[in-house]
């Protein structure tokens, strides 16, 4: 079973089918899941504003992509960094290098 805490890096080639388990593993908890081919500016931009949402539980925002664009990662720092209050970040690639490190830093790789 998959438990997130804080937030973590996953390395896998089949983004959709690890997102849809993960998704299934965590249930009854929300789960909102952003599978992109390449993730950019635009896409963490859409995930910053879900983050924003409140939650009175847990909530999973799944980011899945084959490579992720230097200005979304950026875009992305600080709020893996201080997360809003139930939310937890599960990020999915094909290797770790995918990432800027100050993005691997803020993350467990499992």
């Amino acid at each position: 079973m998959f438990t997130p805490s804080g937030g973590s890096i996953l390395i896998t080639e089949h983004f959709e089918e690890r997102s849809l388990e993960i998704e299934q593993e965590l249930l009854p908890l929300r789960c909102v899941r952003f599978i992109r081919e390449d993730f950019k500016i635009e896409d963490a931009k859409e995930v910053i504003s879900e983050a924003y949402k409140s939650e009175s539980q847990t909530k999973t925002l799944i980011l899945g992509a084959k490579s992720f664009t230097i200005p979304a990662q950026n875009a992305l720092l600080k709020i893996l960094e201080e997360p809003p209050p139930n939310v937890v970040f599960i990020l999915l690639a094909p290797n770790k290098s995918t990432f800027l490190p100050t993005v691997r830093s803020r993350l467990s790789l499992t």
